[in-house]
């Protein structure tokens, strides 16, 4: 799965956890520009992404997140392995 792939994969998780289709996200994309992500939120699309690529982050890991690219480097980080 290339990098577009993996960030059209993690937006359809983002609608469907946040129960919104009209959110579009890109690399960029931080918490603070979704109205939807808040920490109950996060916590139910961690779970999600989670179960959807099989992968399990450690909390070091998220706290280091800043904006969806960085979640996309620790998801590829993980579906290479």
């Amino acid at each position: 799965m290339d990098r577009k792939e993996l960030l059209d994969t993690l937006q359809q998780i983002i609608r469907k956890t946040f129960n919104n289709d009209t959110i579009c996200v890109e690399e960029q994309t931080k918490a603070d520009d979704i109205e939807e992500w808040t920490s109950l939120t996060h916590v139910s699309l961690i779970s999600e992404i989670e179960d959807h690529f099989d992968v399990h982050f450690k909390m070091r890991e998220m706290v280091s997140w800043h904006c969806i690219g960085d979640m996309l480097n620790s998801i590829e980080q993980k579906i290479k392995k």
